[in-house]
Protein backbone atom coordinates (compact mmCIF):
# COMPACT_ATOMS: atom_id res chain seq x y z
CA UNK A 1 0.00 0.00 0.00
CA UNK A 2 1.56 3.20 -0.71
CA UNK A 3 0.47 5.96 1.56
CA UNK A 4 -0.55 9.41 0.17
CA UNK A 5 2.44 10.77 2.38
CA UNK A 6 4.82 9.07 -0.03
CA UNK A 7 4.17 12.03 -2.67
CA UNK A 8 3.16 14.79 -0.89
CA UNK A 9 4.69 18.21 -1.62
CA UNK A 10 3.68 20.64 1.28
CA UNK A 11 2.55 24.16 -0.21
CA UNK A 12 3.77 26.24 3.41
CA UNK A 13 6.91 26.10 5.40
CA UNK A 14 7.76 28.52 8.01
CA UNK A 15 11.00 28.97 9.48
CA UNK A 16 10.30 26.92 12.96
CA UNK A 17 10.62 23.72 11.89
CA UNK A 18 9.65 22.23 14.98
CA UNK A 19 6.44 20.05 13.48
CA UNK A 20 8.08 19.76 10.44
CA UNK A 21 8.90 16.33 10.73
CA UNK A 22 5.06 15.43 10.74
CA UNK A 23 3.94 16.97 7.62
CA UNK A 24 4.00 13.25 6.35
CA UNK A 25 1.92 11.80 9.16
CA UNK A 26 -0.11 14.86 9.16
CA UNK A 27 -1.52 13.96 5.63
CA UNK A 28 -1.99 10.13 6.16
CA UNK A 29 -3.76 10.77 9.27
CA UNK A 30 -6.57 12.96 7.23
CA UNK A 31 -7.06 10.64 4.62
CA UNK A 32 -7.48 8.00 7.15
CA UNK A 33 -9.92 9.54 9.35
CA UNK A 34 -12.10 12.15 6.92
CA UNK A 35 -13.02 14.23 9.12
CA UNK A 36 -15.55 16.81 9.09
CA UNK A 37 -14.57 18.86 11.44
CA UNK A 38 -10.55 19.69 12.40
CA UNK A 39 -9.75 22.05 14.99
CA UNK A 40 -6.16 23.12 15.83
CA UNK A 41 -5.35 25.34 18.91
CA UNK A 42 -1.95 27.44 18.65
CA UNK A 43 -1.54 27.98 14.66
CA UNK A 44 1.49 30.14 15.07
CA UNK A 45 2.78 30.67 11.57
CA UNK A 46 1.01 27.74 10.45
CA UNK A 47 2.60 25.16 9.29
CA UNK A 48 1.08 22.28 10.63
CA UNK A 49 -2.44 24.00 10.37
CA UNK A 50 -2.35 24.72 6.67
CA UNK A 51 -0.58 21.45 6.11
CA UNK A 52 -4.01 20.12 7.48
CA UNK A 53 -5.69 22.45 5.04
CA UNK A 54 -3.36 21.35 2.03
CA UNK A 55 -4.47 17.58 3.23
CA UNK A 56 -8.38 18.75 3.07
CA UNK A 57 -8.66 21.00 -0.18
CA UNK A 58 -6.45 17.98 -2.23
CA UNK A 59 -8.15 14.59 -0.92
CA UNK A 60 -11.74 16.79 -1.71
CA UNK A 61 -13.08 16.48 1.49
CA UNK A 62 -15.89 17.97 3.02
CA UNK A 63 -14.33 19.17 6.41
CA UNK A 64 -14.41 22.46 8.10
CA UNK A 65 -11.00 23.68 9.62
CA UNK A 66 -10.60 26.17 12.69
CA UNK A 67 -7.23 27.61 13.22
CA UNK A 68 -7.65 29.09 16.53
CA UNK A 69 -4.73 31.31 18.48
CA UNK A 70 -4.43 35.01 20.06
CA UNK A 71 -1.48 35.12 18.19
CA UNK A 72 0.60 37.37 20.98
CA UNK A 73 2.82 34.22 21.87
CA UNK A 74 4.05 33.28 25.02
CA UNK A 75 7.00 32.15 27.13
CA UNK A 76 7.87 29.16 24.99
CA UNK A 77 7.49 30.18 21.40
CA UNK A 78 8.48 33.81 21.96
CA UNK A 79 5.64 37.15 21.69
CA UNK A 80 5.31 38.35 18.43
CA UNK A 81 3.59 41.00 16.48
CA UNK A 82 0.22 41.55 14.59
CA UNK A 83 2.45 40.31 11.39
CA UNK A 84 2.51 36.90 12.25
CA UNK A 85 -1.59 36.63 12.60
CA UNK A 86 -1.84 38.96 9.21
CA UNK A 87 0.48 36.35 7.10
CA UNK A 88 -1.68 33.74 8.45
CA UNK A 89 -4.80 35.67 7.46
CA UNK A 90 -3.17 36.22 3.96
CA UNK A 91 -1.88 32.19 3.64
CA UNK A 92 -5.54 31.37 4.53
CA UNK A 93 -7.69 32.96 1.61
CA UNK A 94 -6.59 30.15 -0.97
CA UNK A 95 -8.89 27.61 1.96
CA UNK A 96 -11.35 30.16 2.18
CA UNK A 97 -14.29 28.15 1.39
CA UNK A 98 -13.78 25.66 4.28
CA UNK A 99 -10.66 27.05 6.52
CA UNK A 100 -11.70 29.63 9.20
CA UNK A 101 -9.40 31.53 11.68
CA UNK A 102 -10.25 32.72 14.80
CA UNK A 103 -8.38 35.35 17.02
CA UNK A 104 -9.65 33.96 20.36
CA UNK A 105 -8.21 32.69 23.57
CA UNK A 106 -8.47 28.95 23.81
CA UNK A 107 -11.13 29.23 26.48
CA UNK A 108 -13.00 32.05 24.36
CA UNK A 109 -13.53 29.93 21.52
CA UNK A 110 -15.45 27.10 23.74
CA UNK A 111 -18.39 28.03 23.50
CA UNK A 112 -18.31 28.66 19.00
CA UNK A 113 -18.48 24.02 19.26
CA UNK A 114 -20.70 22.17 20.01
CA UNK A 115 -20.31 18.67 22.48
CA UNK A 116 -18.72 15.64 20.22
CA UNK A 117 -18.67 17.97 17.24
CA UNK A 118 -14.86 17.83 16.90
CA UNK A 119 -13.02 14.80 14.54
CA UNK A 120 -9.71 16.15 14.86
CA UNK A 121 -8.28 18.14 17.52
CA UNK A 122 -4.91 19.46 17.33
CA UNK A 123 -3.42 20.85 20.69
CA UNK A 124 -0.13 22.87 20.51
CA UNK A 125 -0.88 26.16 22.51
CA UNK A 126 0.87 27.17 25.65
CA UNK A 127 3.03 24.42 26.51
CA UNK A 128 3.03 24.09 31.00
CA UNK A 129 1.83 21.62 32.33
CA UNK A 130 -1.26 23.53 33.77
CA UNK A 131 -2.09 25.06 30.05
CA UNK A 132 -1.99 21.40 28.57
CA UNK A 133 -3.76 19.95 31.40
CA UNK A 134 -6.05 22.64 31.05
CA UNK A 135 -6.57 23.30 27.32
CA UNK A 136 -6.97 19.48 27.02
CA UNK A 137 -9.61 18.59 29.79
CA UNK A 138 -11.94 21.63 28.75
CA UNK A 139 -11.59 20.56 24.87
CA UNK A 140 -11.83 16.40 25.02
CA UNK A 141 -15.63 17.11 25.76
CA UNK A 142 -15.70 18.68 22.22
CA UNK A 143 -14.16 15.72 20.53
CA UNK A 144 -16.66 12.94 19.09
CA UNK A 145 -16.41 9.38 19.89
CA UNK A 146 -14.02 7.61 17.97
CA UNK A 147 -11.78 11.21 17.27
CA UNK A 148 -8.69 11.59 17.31
CA UNK A 149 -6.41 13.97 19.82
CA UNK A 150 -3.12 15.56 18.82
CA UNK A 151 -0.14 16.88 21.32
CA UNK A 152 3.06 18.18 20.18
CA UNK A 153 6.09 18.65 21.92
CA UNK A 154 5.28 15.55 24.08
CA UNK A 155 9.34 14.54 24.23
CA UNK A 156 10.70 17.86 25.38
CA UNK A 157 12.34 17.97 28.72
CA UNK A 158 13.52 21.31 29.69
CA UNK A 159 12.67 24.64 31.25
CA UNK A 160 9.05 24.40 32.26
CA UNK A 161 7.64 22.64 29.21
CA UNK A 162 4.96 20.20 31.11
CA UNK A 163 3.86 18.40 27.83
CA UNK A 164 5.69 15.05 28.31
CA UNK A 165 4.62 14.93 31.90
CA UNK A 166 0.52 15.53 31.08
CA UNK A 167 1.39 13.34 28.33
CA UNK A 168 2.98 10.38 30.55
CA UNK A 169 -0.42 10.63 32.63
CA UNK A 170 -2.93 10.42 29.56
CA UNK A 171 -1.18 8.09 27.06
CA UNK A 172 -2.35 4.89 29.21
CA UNK A 173 -6.06 5.90 29.87
CA UNK A 174 -6.86 5.68 25.78
CA UNK A 175 -5.60 4.28 23.09
CA UNK A 176 -2.53 5.94 21.65
CA UNK A 177 0.87 6.27 19.71
CA UNK A 178 3.80 8.93 20.71
CA UNK A 179 6.35 9.81 17.63
CA UNK A 180 9.78 10.64 19.24
CA UNK A 181 11.10 13.22 16.48
CA UNK A 182 10.17 16.91 15.93
CA UNK A 183 9.97 17.31 19.47
CA UNK A 184 7.36 14.30 19.94
CA UNK A 185 3.76 14.04 18.88
CA UNK A 186 1.72 12.34 20.58
CA UNK A 187 -1.93 10.93 19.14
CA UNK A 188 -5.01 9.67 21.07
CA UNK A 189 -8.32 8.42 20.30
CA UNK A 190 -11.31 8.98 21.64
CA UNK A 191 -12.48 5.51 22.97
CA UNK A 192 -11.96 2.36 25.07
CA UNK A 193 -10.55 -0.80 25.56
CA UNK A 194 -9.56 -0.69 21.60
CA UNK A 195 -6.37 -0.12 20.37
CA UNK A 196 -5.37 2.52 17.71
CA UNK A 197 -5.41 0.32 14.31
CA UNK A 198 -4.15 3.38 11.84
CA UNK A 199 -0.59 0.97 10.76
CA UNK A 200 -2.69 -1.83 10.64
CA UNK A 201 -1.84 -3.88 7.72
CA UNK A 202 0.41 -1.11 6.70
CA UNK A 203 3.86 -1.81 8.65
CA UNK A 204 2.94 -4.73 10.70
CA UNK A 205 2.40 -2.50 13.91
CA UNK A 206 5.98 -2.25 13.92
CA UNK A 207 6.97 1.24 15.72
CA UNK A 208 10.87 1.18 14.08
CA UNK A 209 9.42 1.04 10.65
CA UNK A 210 6.58 4.01 11.29
CA UNK A 211 8.93 6.25 13.57
CA UNK A 212 11.74 6.35 10.75
CA UNK A 213 9.03 6.14 7.93
CA UNK A 214 7.49 9.58 8.78
CA UNK A 215 10.34 11.31 10.00
CA UNK A 216 12.36 10.30 6.62
CA UNK A 217 9.03 11.19 4.39
CA UNK A 218 8.08 14.37 6.36
CA UNK A 219 12.38 15.51 5.63
CA UNK A 220 11.91 15.02 2.13
CA UNK A 221 9.20 16.70 1.87
CA UNK A 222 10.29 19.96 3.79
CA UNK A 223 13.36 19.77 1.96
CA UNK A 224 11.67 19.45 -1.46
CA UNK A 225 9.87 22.62 -0.47
CA UNK A 226 13.25 24.70 0.15
CA UNK A 227 14.97 23.67 -2.88
CA UNK A 228 12.19 24.84 -5.18
CA UNK A 229 11.70 27.77 -3.22
CA UNK A 230 15.53 28.44 -3.89
CA UNK A 231 15.00 27.83 -7.10
CA UNK A 232 12.11 30.56 -7.64
CA UNK A 233 9.20 28.28 -8.10
CA UNK A 234 5.83 30.42 -6.97
CA UNK A 235 3.86 28.63 -4.37
CA UNK A 236 -0.26 29.26 -4.00
CA UNK A 237 0.52 31.93 -1.65
CA UNK A 238 3.88 31.84 -0.12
Amino acid sequence: MILPSANFQVDFVSKVQNWHGHFGFALDLVFQSKPNVLVELGVHFGDSYFCFCQAVKELNLDCKCFGIDNWKGDEHSGFYNIEVYESVLSNNEQYSSFSKILKKDFRHALKSFEDSSIDLLHIDGCHTYECISRDFMEWFPKVRENGYILLHDTNIIRENFGVAKFWNQIENNYPSYNFPHSCGLGIIQKITNKNIDFFEGIFDNNTTYVNSYYQVVSEKISLAYKLKKALGYEFPNP
